[in-house]
């Protein structure tokens, strides 16, 4: 919304307007009439200086407005009115006081931050009302600010589980073939790798502290049997009558004799528990390594300028992921890469919603604590100069 709009708003500007000629119309009788030209210590000088003034703590007190709202202090946007206003009107009441100079020492400290001042917070006032906007134009999903980070940490979560679907865990190492992995929390964690032969037993028994391929039936008595079947595995029990029912097979929870393992099945047998895995797809480590090292740092809370350069825009991330489906097989992988991208497309309104409100608010840091400075060193110089 632009400035001047609304009858409310015009009338403002033309009452400013009109004082604005009022002190003009003073100033320069002013100097016609005084032969020592103007200056800040002469009455008319010590005059603009006090209107100046009063203007200044007016539209400071927008600041205790806002801290008091209770209060019965009127609107807010007759004070914002004001503060705008008559900031603007300060400007030249504040150059009629000095007779257009800048002085000396702490007069020209003074001068020299309500410059700042205004600069400030016509910057602010230009970004108030034109970033809205731009934000409701570009971000279409923008959510409260303070919930940003949270937001990030769940699409970071949400594309971990994305890829983890084809490729596994994400913070592991990818195992090209397939796997157990034992699962005891009493037990120092470790995965035994089950390559694919025709057919692997694992021994488990008293004589072993943990699990190993049994190579050689002689090293212990083996418990269970891992088959590769179809396209993927079966399990099936090969200890003793005795030791089976001491020890039963258990897979999902279930006693079995034989069963199928589907991917990341658990399974008990004895005191061991397991979790077999199958081996990665073709396509898992160009994806895990693409992800980890491309995507995965957009979905940090400060991802560096490289990064999110490489998703600037939406046209950057489609065509990255068009690109980069070239090197993954059909199917899944694909599917992957479709819903990451969306995920790169929310993850980048956030970080445009980050930067927008921070130019919206940011200078508020600069405005904020100089003006209250201005009004304290503006006071100590009214002081000295009527003082001395």
């Amino acid at each position: 919304m632009a400035l001047i709009v609304t009858s409310q708003q015009r009338r403002n500007a033309l009452l400013t307007g009109l004082a604005l000629v009022c002190f003009m119309i003073l100033y320069i009788g002013y100097v016609w009439r005084d032969p020592l030209g103007p200056r800040g210590g002469s009455w008319p000088g010590i005059f603009f200086g006090v209107i100046a003034y009063l203007m200044m703590l007016f539209a400071g007190f927008l600041g205790v407005r806002k801290k008091v709202r209770t209060w019965p202090l009127g609107k807010a946007t007759f004070w914002m009115n004001g503060h705008i206003w008559l900031g603007l009107l300060s400007v030249a009441v504040v150059f009629f006081h000095t007779g257009f100079q800048f002085g000396h020492g702490l007069a020209l400290v003074v001068m020299i931050l309500f410059l700042i001042s205004i600069v400030t917070g016509i910057y602010g006032l230009a970004v108030q009302q034109f970033l809205p906007r731009t934000m409701l134009k570009q971000v279409t999903s923008e959510t409260i600010f303070e919930l940003i980070p949270d937001q990030v940490a769940n699409l970071k979560s949400e594309a971990d589980d994305l890829v983890q679907t084809v490729c596994g865990n994400v913070e592991a190492n990818l195992e090209p073939r397939s796997f157990l992995e034992i699962k005891n929390e009493n037990l120092e964690g470790g995965i035994v790798i089950f390559e694919v032969t025709p057919r692997q037993g694992f021994p488990v028994g008293r004589e072993t502290n943990l699990p190993f391929p049994a190579i050689n039936s002689s090293l212990a008595p083996s418990h269970f049997l891992i088959e590769k079947k179809d396209e993927g595995f079966q399990i099936r029990t090969i200890a003793p009558k005795e030791e089976r029912d001491r020890f039963p097979l258990k897979v999902a929870g279930e006693v079995v004799e034989t069963a199928e393992l589907p991917d990341r099945t658990r399974i008990q047998a004895g005191d061991y528990e397991f979790e077999f895995q199958y081996a990665p797809p073709i396509g898992a480590a160009t994806l895990k390594g693409y992800y980890l090292e491309k995507i995965r740092p957009y979905f940090e809370l400060w991802p560096s300028r490289e990064t999110k350069t490489r998703f600037r825009s939406v046209e950057d991330i489609h065509n990255c992921f068009d690109h980069f489906r070239k090197f993954l097989p059909q199917g899944s992988f694909h599917e992957v890469c479709n819903n990451l991208s969306l995920l790169c497309e929310e993850r980048r309104q956030l970080i445009l919603q980050d930067r927008l409100h921070r130019w919206m608010h940011g200078w508020l840091i600069f405005h904020v604590p100089l003006s209250i400075v201005l009004i304290v060193l503006t006071l100590v110089h009214a002081i000295l100069a009527l003082w001395y």
